[in-house]
């Protein structure tokens, strides 16, 4: 058919949120199809509150409704309204409820548009560094001296010693310039760094642990999920400076997932001391 319409696009990225909430560790991938089978049959499942094989509106409205409630946020009844037309639009057959199928094509659908519009957005910041790595290149062949960066990157609010450190992190080769390659990669080690130094800093002890542990579960139901983590991240990458926007949606996913140790979407309040205890001793390593 013929193109979906905003209101039906909104519907289907919710529907994804109830996916992502469902099996947030099984995300991230490319291979869409395979990857979100198992999640989205068991949000479908959890959403079929009669176990019809069918959702209606009211079924759905209420699996939304508590989803949207646990990542802090409320749908208002205008958007309600807006949903329950959109979800008849994507009732196939008229029926009134949506089938597995229904369900299924509308999720693998809305997943693809999710990564190509991760992909745009990853395309955009790429730009955006390209000029500003470019822009310090006065010498013009296609790489960075640490002088170079020095004098370029401080108008950014680099000091001297962030950039030493940046630019040691980039510098794989060690030949003492920097490739394009080798300057994004230095970049997202910084801001690794900069998110684990905060994370560490907050919670040196127990009652600290918890205390972050609690801020972060923010529906208090004992777990942090993957989206309560990416605003913890969010917010910690604010407080050092950096933008969580231009930082790639899979490496927030990675660092989810060595909280995540069985793998089950939420991190418990043992998984959470357990890796921040375990990220403590590589620090202490220097293996961070």
């Amino acid at each position: 058919g013929g193109r979906m319409t905003s209101k039906v696009c909104v519907f289907v990225l919710l529907c994804l949120l109830l996916v992502v909430r469902e099996s947030a560790g099984k995300l991230g991938k490319l291979n869409v199809a395979e990857d979100v089978a198992s999640p989205q049959k068991e949000a479908f499942a959890k959403a079929d509150g009669n176990g019809d094989g069918q959702i209606s509106v009211d079924e759905y409205a209420a699996m939304l409704t508590a989803t949207l409630k646990a990542a802090g946020t409320e749908i208002s009844p205008e958007q309600m309204k807006e949903l329950e037309e959109a979800f008849k639009k994507v009732d196939g057959d008229g029926n009134g409820g949506l089938s597995a199928a229904e369900w299924d094509a509308m999720v693998v659908a809305g997943m693809q548009r999710a990564q190509e519009a991760e992909r745009l957005q990853s395309d955009a910041a790429a730009s955006k560094l390209k000029l500003a790595f470019d822009a310090s290149d006065n010498s013009k062949d296609g790489k960075l001296s640490q002088a170079e960066m020095l004098e370029g990157f401080q108008q950014y609010g680099y000091t001297a010693e962030q950039i030493s450190l940046f630019f040691g992190a980039g510098d794989v080769d060690k030949d003492g310039l920097l490739t394009f390659e080798e300057f994004g990669h230095g970049r997202a080690e910084m801001q690794r760094k900069q998110e684990l130094e905060a994370l560490m800093g907050a919670v040196q002890s127990a009652e600290q642990q918890e205390q972050a542990f609690s801020e972060a579960d923010s529906d208090g139901n004992g777990a942090i999920t993957l989206l309560e983590y990416e605003k913890v991240f969010a917010d910690f990458m604010a407080a050092v400076g950096g933008n969580a926007d231009e930082v790639d949606p899979k490496m927030v996913l990675e660092n989810f997932q060595q909280y995540d140790a069985d793998r089950s979407g939420a991190v418990s309040m043992a998984e959470w001391k357990a890796a921040l205890q375990e990220n403590a001793a590589k620090e202490a390593k220097g293996e961070l």
